[in-house]
């Protein structure tokens, strides 16, 4: 049983600023650029891997 429906989800797309939905590499990549000696100096922080999301 799905919790959400194809017309809903098609409905959230609509919304966000982003034209596609959410992929778990999308988080991989964040962590990984906060791992790496680019995040370095980067304490702290909520960083919100939401592509542009209006709710939380």
């Amino acid at each position: 049983m799905k919790a959400t429906t194809e017309e809903w989800r098609q409905g959230i797309l609509e919304t966000d600023r982003s034209p596609r939905r959410g992929e778990p590499e999308d988080i991989a990549s964040v962590i990984a650029f906060l791992m790496s000696d680019d995040g370095i100096y980067i304490n702290g922080q909520s960083i919100l891997v939401n592509g542009g999301a209006n709710f939380h």
